[in-house]
């Protein structure tokens, strides 16, 4: 899992090569109280851009894969710092 800030936002990207892939959801957490909230609905890509940043914080984000058959996989938590 990639995080990137473009002008857009913060675009998050990641490599899946399984084959029962089916989609993914993002969370967010501004760090502050450790709770996530999702910010995407199940996405069918492979990337999704988080246009809703606020000024200089740290977001952190994880992502919760689905394969075909509902089954999930969490992702490890990655962070971006705004300045």
């Amino acid at each position: 899992v990639t995080v990137k800030k473009t002008k857009e936002g913060a675009k998050i990207s990641f490599i899946c090569k399984d084959k029962d892939y089916n989609g993914f959801e993002v969370f967010r957490s501004s760090g502050s109280d450790k709770r996530y909230y999702n910010i995407s609905n199940f996405q069918k890509g492979k990337s999704f851009t988080d246009q809703h940043l606020l000024g200089k914080r740290t977001y952190f984000y994880k992502l919760k894969a689905y394969d075909k058959m509902g089954n999930i996989s969490e992702s490890d938590v990655i962070e971006m710092k705004i300045k």
